[in-house]
């Protein structure tokens, strides 16, 4: 049986030793479109 689960996207930028969480905006776009 094989058996697959979806993850869920989670960005997480780091800046000035905080990070924060974002969640995806949009599962269809890639990284870099999320990124800009």
């Amino acid at each position: 049986m094989l058996l697959a689960t979806q993850l869920e996207r989670v960005f997480i930028l780091r800046n000035n030793g905080q990070e924060i969480k974002l969640p995806d905006p949009e599962p269809k776009w890639s990284v870099e479109a999320v990124m800009n």
